[in-house]
């Protein structure tokens, strides 16, 4: 909800569906490279792969052995007259 008003208010418009997904992955590989301090592209990948507990925008998540988030709530879109329409959150093991 927080995300959605701060790009609302700095851009005038609604976020893509995705832009919160985009924002998150970005902040977390750039807290990676913040880690590993040099330029080191195995090391960064690492860096990436072992975040844990990243406090982001979705909430509070982290990657698996497999390189999925923990997160598990999605939401159903529908597209009506060329827009997406929320229609419902569903969450469990995909």
């Amino acid at each position: 909800k927080e995300f959605v008003a701060q790009y609302k208010a700095r851009f005038g418009i609604e976020p893509e569906a995705y832009a919160v997904y985009a924002y998150d992955a970005t902040k977390a590989v750039l807290q990676a490279i913040a880690r590993v301090n040099e330029k080191d592209r195995a090391k960064i990948v690492d860096a990436v792969a072992a975040t844990k507990d990243f406090e982001g925008a979705l909430g509070t998540w982290s990657f698996d052995a497999n390189g999925d988030t923990s997160l598990k709530l999605l939401s159903v879109n529908t597209v009506k007259s060329g827009a997406f329409t929320f229609v419902k959150s569903v969450s469990g093991a995909l």
